[in-house]
């Protein structure tokens, strides 16, 4: 919606921390667009790569944190009953 700030979402584009509010703005026509069954056209987006080296810096501190804590197990099968007890 026009007037909200810009979101900070990173699954919305892998170039999020380089939107601005114009290509935020496009993004939202788009969204318009497709609503009504038009075609979206293409959002430009202005490429920074010390962002993007932020980013990837963040990232491969956390798959390193993340891998651990996996413990060298054999794995674990897991049964989920989702059905509701009747």
């Amino acid at each position: 919606k026009r007037g909200l700030a810009r979101l900070n979402n990173l699954e919305l584009f892998p170039q999020s921390p380089s939107l601005t509010l114009e290509t935020y703005e496009q993004i939202g026509r788009n969204a318009a667009r497709y609503a009504k069954g038009e075609s979206p056209a293409p959002v430009g987006v202005k490429i920074d790569n010390w962002a993007r080296l932020r980013l990837i810096v963040k990232t491969a501190l956390l798959h390193r944190r993340e891998t651990e804590q996996i413990h060298d197990e054999p794995p674990t099968e897991l049964w989920f009953d989702w059905e509701p007890e009747v």
